[in-house]
């Protein structure tokens, strides 16, 4: 687990991402005064992907959150740290444009790390929410082609006098 307060280039992360084979980056999310402001901003204008039993939330224009373009394509899991509010996971997803997080209390987050925790959450947790979020997006594309393929025709009502 790295811990990390101060600014760290692009390039010494991702030296520390490909030198350590289990990496997990928790990033102090109160390091700047308006980056817990522009990150509450964005999760207000997300919207709730409920795959599963999970409650993910899509952010659209990651780039809005200074800590979410800093950390947008980590590749990596990455967890914000807020204090009190819990952490919030942002998976690594290699999609333009869209970030995709989950709320982790502090006892799921301690629970998820001890043991073999990691592992699982390397190779089968975070595997199956992208495998999830893959087809819940290619279900939405399909249901916008469908939708553009076969509009819904307008029947009109013809009026009896």
């Amino acid at each position: 687990m790295e811990f990390q307060h101060s600014y760290i280039t692009p390039e010494e992360r991702n030296s520390r991402n490909t030198f350590y084979s289990k990496l997990v980056w928790i990033i102090d999310g109160l390091r700047r005064k308006t980056d817990r402001m522009q990150f509450q901003k964005i999760l207000e204008e997300s919207s709730r992907a409920p795959i599963g039993n999970l409650n993910i939330r899509k952010i659209s224009f990651p780039e809005e959150s200074r800590l979410l373009k800093e950390w947008f394509d980590c590749g990596v899991p990455v967890f914000f740290d807020f204090g009190q509010t819990g952490l919030w996971f942002l998976l690594p997803f290699d999609i333009k444009d869209e970030a995709y997080l989950i709320h982790f209390s502090r006892e799921e987050f301690i629970k998820v790390h001890n043991n073999e925790g990691f592992n699982e959450l390397i190779n089968e947790i975070i595997p199956n929410i992208q495998n999830m979020i893959s087809g819940f997006r290619r279900k939405i594309d399909n249901m916008s082609v469908n939708k553009l393929l076969n509009p819904k025709r307008r029947t009109t009502r013809r009026r009896r006098f």
